[in-house]
């Protein structure tokens, strides 16, 4: 039990690595907030087991299910981006200001 919820840890420090250290590539900072939202869903679920309540798994069902639809909007918006600038970096995302 301890050891997943250390792995747990880790993946979600890994995720706030990812998330600080490429600022400039918007596929990567996408890809690190879907981590952190993988490793607190996992801590939802192996606490719901531990305490033994659905609620916690039902309600894991619900934040993937938004997780999906955040990454899908994302990356949308990134190929609409991408087709109008011909680059994806979040340095020249400052021309999107009206």
């Amino acid at each position: 039990m301890v050891v997943i919820l250390i792995f747990i840890q880790i993946i979600f420090f890994l995720g706030l690595v990812l998330l600080m250290s490429n600022r400039s590539n918007l596929i990567a900072v996408l890809m690190s907030f879907e981590i952190l939202t993988l490793a607190a869903v996992l801590n939802l679920v192996i606490f719901s087991v531990v305490l033994d309540d659905m609620c916690g798994q039902i309600f894991m069902l619900f934040l993937m299910a938004g997780a999906g639809v955040e990454a899908s909007v994302g990356l949308a918006l990134l190929l609409v981006y991408y087709r109008v600038r011909g680059i994806v970096s979040l340095n020249f995302l400052l021309a999107l200001k009206g």
